[in-house]
């Protein structure tokens, strides 16, 4: 069994990783709205993959994501949050945010 390793100052981990996933999709107002959990880098590097697009999946041409305007992100569990990858839309600055509801407030702001 996998030793759990707590960051200082983490904003989730392992085992409330999904539980910050759904607030996330429950608060966000995006249309689209997936994400996932990575322990690539063990349990304590739990970071959550972020997807948000601002069209309808069903508005999507040939429904395919990637054909809409939409957003990737990291969300680190320090609260560390990187737009790395963004069709259509400017890229939101890397920032660190100190709770669920202060990553909903920036990145709805967009």
């Amino acid at each position: 069994m996998a030793k759990k390793i707590k960051v200082k100052n983490s904003l989730f981990d392992v085992d409330t990783a999904q539980a910050f996933i759904d607030k996330l999709k429950e608060e966000l107002t995006y249309p689209f709205i997936s994400a996932v959990i990575s322990t690539l880098g063990g349990s304590g590097n739990v970071t959550i993959m972020l997807c948000v697009s601002v069209q309808r999946k069903e508005d999507w041409k040939n429904g395919i994501l990637q054909n809409s305007m939409y957003r990737r992100f990291s969300i680190f569990n320090d609260g560390t949050v990187e737009n790395f990858n963004s069709t259509g839309l400017t890229k939101i600055r890397k920032f660190t945010a100190k709770s669920v509801e202060d990553i909903v407030t920036r990145l709805d702001k967009y």
